[in-house]
């Protein structure tokens, strides 16, 4: 985050909110019928489990195909915020944590676009699209 190249952050909370997919949402992606779709699915069921039992979620979340879908199409992006984003470095239990300084509190450039809201739909169109190949 320190570079001063332009970036673009797709936190969990975009891969928590846009890209949970329920056990009847799964069920229709594996429908797809490729190999693609049915390891896409299956490849989740540990995943299914832990969200069950750690993060409260009902189904799986997909964080690395919706950061995809980010880099592929801008369409993806509903709404995003420009900002300094920096990452905890310091010994203690937020170690690691990133810091979005939206307000110009440090003197470093706003090289980070944070999402803020996707187009699920557009998502899951791009998900098909990519299992159905």
């Amino acid at each position: 985050f320190a570079s001063d190249l332009s970036k673009v952050m797709v936190g969990w909370d975009i891969s928590r909110k846009y890209a949970v997919f329920s056990d009847v949402e799964a069920a229709q992606l594996r429908a797809i019928g490729t190999e693609k779709a049915r390891i896409a699915v299956d490849s989740q069921i540990i995943v299914r489990q832990f969200c069950a039992k750690e993060t409260g979620i009902d189904g799986f979340d997909l964080p690395d195909p919706i950061a995809m879908a980010v880099a592929l199409s801008d369409e993806t992006i509903v709404s995003s915020k420009e900002a300094t984003v920096m990452v905890d470095l310091a010994n203690g239990a937020t170690r690691g944590m990133t810091i979005i300084d939206d307000r110009n509190y440090t003197e470093r450039s706003k090289t980070t676009t944070i999402l803020l809201d996707a187009d699920r739909q557009h998502f899951v169109q791009l998900l098909k699209s990519a299992l159905e190949k």
